[in-house]
């Protein structure tokens, strides 16, 4: 939604999750080189959360990402684009970050009626790599391009939380031509508990 250029302001409901139906939800500063958004925002950390769901070609995003990525969070998210939109450059700013107590469930997304009730903070960035020209939406290349495109892409992660301090970082490989698309992705993350645990691990 553009009110007014450069503002821009958005909304994203997730009617099936009764738990926190507001997905994301942002009011920002964009131009075709930039932008800056505040609110329920995207943390840029792996290809695989940033893509869109409306341009996903499957039900499901692969269990790492959903396990990993923090998804959206509260915080301020930048990112600029360089030569041609060849390169592209993302910072992010958050409030800590906890996870969920199962490992498959990723991170917790708080509710913006809650705020910032995680203390600390978490800082994220990514640098985007598509020397071959702009690999376009989505992960399958539905438009059957006859040239090849090629994107390379990392990032990093550290939240420092109140109760576990976390450094993570991704690597990921695209490729798209003639219908085929490729994405192969590597996440790490190491987390350490900021007090000695009462209970074993």
């Amino acid at each position: 939604i553009h009110l007014r250029q450069p503002l821009a302001v958005g909304a994203e409901l997730d009617l099936l999750n009764l738990d926190r139906p507001m997905n994301e939800a942002y009011v920002g500063y964009e131009n075709e080189w930039f932008f800056a958004y505040g609110g329920l925002v995207k943390v840029p950390f792996t290809r695989g959360a940033l893509v869109s769901s409306e341009a996903l070609q499957h039900v499901d995003r692969a269990r790492l990402i959903t396990a990993m990525a923090p998804f959206q969070q509260l915080g301020l998210h930048m990112a600029g684009t360089f030569w041609d939109k060849k390169v592209r450059v993302h910072l992010g700013v958050y409030n800590g970050l906890e996870r969920a107590a199962v490992f498959e469930r990723g991170w917790n997304q708080i509710a913006l009626r809650v705020g910032n009730r995680f203390e600390g903070y978490a800082l994220a960035g990514r640098i985007d790599f598509e020397p071959l020209g702009l690999i376009g939406e989505g992960i399958a290349d539905l438009g059957q391009e006859k040239h090849a495109r090629l994107a390379l892409g990392g990032g990093v992660l550290y939240n420092d939380a109140g109760t576990t301090t976390t450094f993570g970082y991704s690597a990921d490989l695209m490729f798209k031509m003639y219908g085929l698309g490729l994405i192969a992705e590597y996440v790490e993350q190491v987390a350490e508990p900021k007090e000695t645990p009462t209970q074993p691990t």
